[in-house]
């Protein structure tokens, strides 16, 4: 197989589309423009929408995010510059030219001032002695009308302020709603 770079100039296209959290360590999912509940991607324009650039080059990208009356909260979308790099060549000896995009992504968040509230709900708290200390895990519920990432520490004492263990918590991320656990 045999992949021809262009060495020129590469064209590159902008475009919004959504995101949620495809799991609980923040990994995401994104989805066409407009058809998440809290997508903003809709409220985002930006000029040139495509462009050429020379290796090495630079390219500015004016973007305005115009938000509609009435809404409260965070809102959430991504900009992605994607490239296709592969294009077939006049090489005698190449049996198939590979394509390769190239997709950068610039996330963004949109607050309501004002209007955002972050709460959740912690339930089903367990502390456990184990055999290497101890163990902590809990239900978190965003009750909110925002994002929350869920993370911290913990430290376990007696009633006289002595402590007997420590630890901390993996980043947990979500949307209004989602609902993870949160263990150490």
């Amino acid at each position: 197989v045999s992949v021809v770079l262009s060495p020129g100039r590469n064209v590159i296209r902008v475009y919004a589309e959504d995101w949620v959290y495809k799991n609980e360590a923040g990994e995401k999912e994104f989805f066409m423009a407009g058809s998440k509940d809290l997508s903003c991607a809709k409220w985002i324009s930006f000029v040139p929408a495509e462009f050429s650039i020379n290796p090495g080059g630079k390219e500015y990208i004016q973007y305005t995010v115009r938000l509609p009356q009435d809404v409260s909260g965070s809102y959430h979308a991504i900009l992605f510059f994607e490239s296709l790099m592969g294009q077939a060549g006049d090489s005698g000896e190449a049996m198939a030219v590979v394509p390769v995009a190239i997709r950068v992504g610039t996330l963004f968040a949109v607050e309501v001032e004002g209007t955002v509230q972050r709460s959740a709900q912690v339930d089903a708290l367990k502390v456990a002695k184990t055999q290497d200390g101890y163990s902590i895990e809990a239900d978190f519920t965003n009750t909110s009308n925002a994002d929350i990432i869920v993370a911290g520490n913990f430290n376990v004492v007696d009633k006289k302020g002595m402590g007997y263990g420590r630890g901390e918590f993996d980043n947990r991320y979500t949307l209004p709603k989602d609902k993870v656990n949160i263990s150490s």
